[in-house]
């Protein structure tokens, strides 16, 4: 239960603060505290949660044994300086945990119109879940979000700096470098569902491209993110890909029908997000077949906890909020509640900071 007390106590802290009469400068602060910093250091002290959680264990206490590129440099050295300082590997999980939910934060609070329906989406498209397992390219998604702002101020070194910081962390972010630029461009909602079918077509054909990435990721000039290039050779859709790809499906549809955000005389920030969000759930649809791949567009479609509150507002006004709010969080939540078994006797334990376990 503790993750559900995880979710609830932030939310309803959050609507007490949204009644308070703080100053506006005070109350990002206010809701650091409340919501984001006892989130952060709850992923942060886990103990045995996560897919990789012991890849990662194992990683920290062979560190002298690792040549300096078997992980990012950033990693790395952080990595090192946990082993510095004696912290352990628990050390580089706080860290990570920290820092990320920290980017988050700073970027809702300056750039969320809401900043309780951004709470909601990070649950909903799933940044908690993924902070769990993912702890390298969690960072690098943290770095994108808060450096998507760059895109819709016109700022392509700051951005093109922060993507490269990100990839100390998680080479895959490299990939969005060019992003800059196909994110600031005005796509009519025809050639967006030109990008949606074309994607939905590859996803129900998959033969027609997984030879060819697995091909082109062999090539052996990726390190070793080129063993992806034999792992999905023999992929195919699943059960589970599938509740993932019908769910981003029906959120892109809504998006590409009713949200605003796409007209071409509307601001550039609201576009960059949408757009963002959208290509990121056509390019999950598109490579569901290949896990790998697929969760490479993560990157943006984590945005959605920017653009969640934008396309609220576009729509309901007071408490119906709450109640849009929620039904977006479930369609979003099909994709990650899957692989989660809630077994009390085994995963319940485990679920609990190391200094409560």
């Amino acid at each position: 239960m503790i993750w559900v007390y995880a979710f609830v106590l932030p939310m309803l802290a959050l609507l007490l603060v949204a009644r308070l009469p703080i100053q506006q400068s005070h109350r990002s602060i206010v809701i650091w505290i409340v919501a984001y910093a006892p989130l952060s250091l709850l992923v942060g002290l886990r103990d045995g949660v996560g897919r990789d959680y012991y890849s990662y264990v194992n990683d920290f206490y062979n560190i002298n044994e690792l040549e300096l590129f078997y992980v990012e440099p950033g990693f790395y050295y952080l990595n090192r300086l946990a082993w510095f300082l004696n912290v352990g590997p628990t050390g580089v999980f706080l860290a990570s945990s920290m820092i990320g939910f920290m980017l988050i934060w700073r970027r809702v609070a300056s750039d969320s119109v809401n900043q309780l329906s951004s709470f909601v989406a990070m649950f909903g498209v799933g940044y908690v879940i993924f902070s769990l397992s993912a702890v390298r390219q969690v960072l690098a998604i943290a770095v994108f979000v808060y450096s998507v702002r760059y895109i819709w101020e016109g700022k392509p070194l700051k951005y093109f700096l922060a993507i490269l910081f990100g990839g100390m962390f998680h080479f895959s972010i490299v990939v969005l470098l060019p992003f800059y630029y196909i994110l600031r461009i005005k796509y009519t909602r025809a050639v967006l569902l030109l990008f949606l079918l074309l994607s939905i077509f590859a996803a129900l054909s998959p033969s027609l491209y997984i030879s060819l990435v697995g091909a082109f990721l062999s090539l052996g000039v990726f390190g070793d993110y080129a063993v992806y290039g034999e792992r999905i050779q023999n992929v195919s859709v699943d059960v589970n890909t599938g509740i993932g790809l019908l769910t981003y499906l029906v959120v892109a549809l809504i998006i590409l029908g009713v949200d605003r955000s796409l007209k071409t005389e509307s601001g550039i920030k609201d576009r960059v997000l949408a757009q963002s969000v959208f290509i990121g759930f056509c390019g999950y649809i598109f490579f569901s077949a290949v896990s790998d791949i697929s969760r490479m567009f993560n990157y943006l479609t984590m945005v959605a906890i920017l653009w969640h509150p934008n396309f609220i507002a576009q729509f309901v006004h007071g408490y119906n909020k709450v109640v849009f709010n929620g039904v977006l969080l479930f369609l979003w939540s099909a994709l990650y509640i899957y692989p989660i078994t809630f077994n009390p006797e085994i995963l319940e334990p485990n679920l609990m900071p190391h200094f409560l376990g």
